[in-house]
Parts: structure tokens; sequence; C-alpha cells
């Protein structure tokens, strides 16, 4: 059997592919174009994932900030409320003629 041609109606039947020749071409054009955006393209495959990774960095940073920031808060609160305790027991600060005994609970 032979190869059958396609003319192009467009160009008036000016052009002849097989179709072979234009599967080819969209084959190397499409895997052209995925290798680009896979790639290449400001949006591509590594950068995406980079972004990703460091996504899940600020993330988790940003946890630990807000825990920091709610302790911070508490010893405020402690602070505003019994600044004489939390002199005692924060910097060991005593009278002449007293000692400061501090017993840390444990954590669990």
């Amino acid at each position: 059997m032979g190869k059958k041609k396609l003319q192009s109606s467009f160009f008036g039947g000016y052009f002849t592919f097989s179709k072979a020749q234009l599967f080819n071409k969209y084959i190397i054009v499409s895997v052209a174009f995925l290798c680009w955006m896979l790639f290449f393209d400001k949006n591509s495959f590594p950068a995406n994932y980079k972004l990703g990774k460091s996504i899940d960095k600020l993330e988790t940073a940003k946890a630990d900030y807000e825990k920091k920031i709610v302790q911070a808060r508490i010893e405020k609160k402690d602070i505003e409320e019994n600044k004489e305790k939390y002199a005692r027991e924060k910097y060991l600060m005593h009278r002449d003629n007293e000692d400061v005994i501090v017993i840390e609970k444990s954590k669990k």
C-alpha cells in the first residue's frame, strides 16, 4: 500500500504531506513545548519545587514564631501582675537577709 498524500485545502494544494510527516511534526512540537514548560519556563517544575520547599520552611517558622508570641504574652501578663515574683524567679534577685529557692516544674 502506498502512502496517502494529504493536500492542504487552505493553500490550494501547493503543499502535500504524508500522515507520518504530520504526526512527527506534532510530536516534535509537543515534546519541545512540554520540555520548555517543564524545565525552561519561569514557572517550571524545579522552580515550583524550590518555591514549595521555601513555603514549607516559612510556614514552620511562622508556627514557631506564633508559639513564641503566645509565650511572650503569657510572660508579659505574669510580669505585669507580679513584678517582684518574676524578678525573684527569673533573675534570682533577693534581699540581703533572705535566700531564694526556685523549684522548677518538670516538662513531660
